[in-house]
């Protein structure tokens, strides 16, 4: 009996889905390519085969309905040259198709063609040590049932997946800080999951590293105010971003109470200067606390400079050191 292990293969990923399997399988190893199958599309109950000859794939197509048995998938073929029952042994877990039986005489008995759902057949590293290409002459006795030629038994070799990120995200798409040498950690994740780690190297870059700079883990540290963008990179490209913002408050420290008290005596002895310094400093509406009459810095400049003697003995100021109010005392 005839077996196509390509047609199987397919049978019985459709049947391990219970309601039919969905995907397009494609040749994942050197026996398969040298087989006469190109490649199989399921859909529901049943699968199109589609020949090839050299490594190109025909236009034409055979469907045929499936069963699967345990994890045996089966069809009758009746395909030109090629009529009867094909069975494939499917792994569930990997989402491959491999040949159960003999192809075409025993041609292919020496190493299993194996074909794999084009969605996730790098995820599973998988390849042939080298064997001889089959000659058109070989492929046509193959065809008609005449059987072919194989060299050495290559053996399976596990190697690397060769899949690559297809997204990477960011646990933060904003940072905010206020104090210089602050910092914070950005978390990125590369998808799909299965990715080998090695895969999954992360690039950290800032737009600008005279506001905020990140290291090599995604650690982001505050240096001055401004704007800056701290993007994650994967290493085919991907990126996703995350905005940061530096406000670091100015703190204000003077005047002390001992140069307003030094400002009020001036005041009172005629000097025109510290008036406009006191009124700089303070402004006309700076609130003053402790004196009958005496609301405000013009207030207290006009009281002084008529003689009224008064001594500041509190300075009150904001979270960020600026002057609010000022406590004086009449003397």
């Amino acid at each position: 009996m005839t077996t196509v292990p390509i047609a199987a293969f397919m049978m019985a990923l459709l049947a391990s889905c219970g309601s039919g399997l969905n995907g397009t399988y494609v040749p994942k190893n050197e026996a398969a390519k040298q087989s006469n199958f190109a490649k199989f599309e399921f859909k529901r109950k049943t699968v199109k085969v589609y020949m090839g000859v050299l490594g190109m794939t025909m236009p034409m197509a055979y469907e045929y309905r499936y069963s699967v048995k345990g994890s045996t998938v089966s069809f009758e073929a009746g395909m030109p040259g090629m009529a009867g029952m094909v069975e494939f042994t499917y792994n569930k877990e990997r989402q491959e198709l491999s040949l159960l039986t003999g192809m075409f005489g025993g041609a292919m008995d020496e190493f299993a063609p194996v074909w794999c759902n084009e969605k996730t057949c790098g995820l599973h590293g998988y390849s042939d040590e080298p064997v001889k290409k089959r000659s058109f002459v070989d492929w046509l006795k193959g065809l008609f049932g005449g059987g072919g030629t194989s060299t050495t038994t290559p053996k399976e070799v596990l190697i690397p997946p060769t899949i690559t990120p297809d997204s990477i995200s960011l646990d933060k798409t904003s940072l905010e800080f206020t104090k210089t040498g602050a910092s914070e950690q950005l978390i990125a994740t590369v998808f799909p999951d299965v990715l080998p780690e090695k895969n999954k190297k992360v690039i950290w870059q800032s737009s600008n590293e005279t506001v905020a700079k990140v290291d090599t883990t995604g650690l982001v540290t505050a240096v001055g105010n401004g704007l800056a963008v701290i993007s994650a990179n994967t290493n085919n490209g991907l990126s996703d971003i995350c905005s940061v913002e530096v406000k670091i408050r100015k703190v204000y420290t003077g005047p002390s109470t001992a140069q307003l008290n030094d400002l009020l005596n001036k005041i009172a002895n005629s000097d025109d200067n510290a008036t406009d310094r006191i009124r700089n400093l303070l402004g006309n509406s700076l609130r003053v606390e402790g004196a009958a009459n005496i609301s405000n810095v013009q207030q207290l400049i006009t009281d002084v400079s008529i003689g009224s003697r008064y001594k500041v003995i509190n300075v009150n100021r904001d979270e960020n050191g600026k002057i609010v109010s000022i406590s004086v005392k009449k003397q």
